[in-house]
């Protein structure tokens, strides 16, 4: 493979990476608990009724 396909095939890889990501829109976040409590909050999500039927949320 020639040096100038093989940069040409990895640019197209890294310019086609923002399109596979998907993302809901995140609002705005309410916060109920008091400092040194477990969290407990409510955060607005922007997002379709099907993208909400597979909407996964999971703690990082």
């Amino acid at each position: 493979m020639t040096k100038s396909l093989r940069a040409s095939l990895i640019a197209l890889s890294i310019a086609a990476m923002p399109f596979a990501a998907q993302a809901a829109g995140l609002g705005q976040i309410n916060v109920y608990s008091g400092l040194g409590q477990p969290l407990r909050a409510e955060i607005q999500v922007s997002a379709t009724a099907e993208e909400l039927q597979t909407l996964n949320a999971r703690i990082a």
